[in-house]
């Protein structure tokens, strides 16, 4: 077996037990791509869950800061919308 170079079709091979390059089936690519979606979703759900974590906590640093105007603290209350849980009562 010749060696390729690098971005060849040896990409799309794998080795079988005796070491012979073996071209992947049409489903394990397809497999292999519905993975790979799946796992970009999932960094990107991570990503803006993250990013409106610092949001929100920038916003609450904002808000407690007796600097900030109380006409820029009810616009941050107004942003951050209806609290998560109801009032007890």
């Amino acid at each position: 077996m010749s060696l390729m170079p690098p971005g060849s079709i040896a990409k799309q091979c794998r080795m079988d037990a005796e070491g012979d390059g073996v071209a992947k089936s049409r489903r394990k690519k397809k497999q292999d791509r519905v993975q790979a979606e799946n796992k970009r979703a999932e960094q990107a759900r991570k990503k803006a869950r993250a990013e409106a974590g610092r949001r929100q906590a920038e916003n609450v640093r904002r808000m407690l800061d007796p600097r900030v105007p109380p006409e820029e603290v009810a616009a941050l209350v107004a942003e951050s919308g209806p609290p998560d849980t109801p009032a007890p009562g």
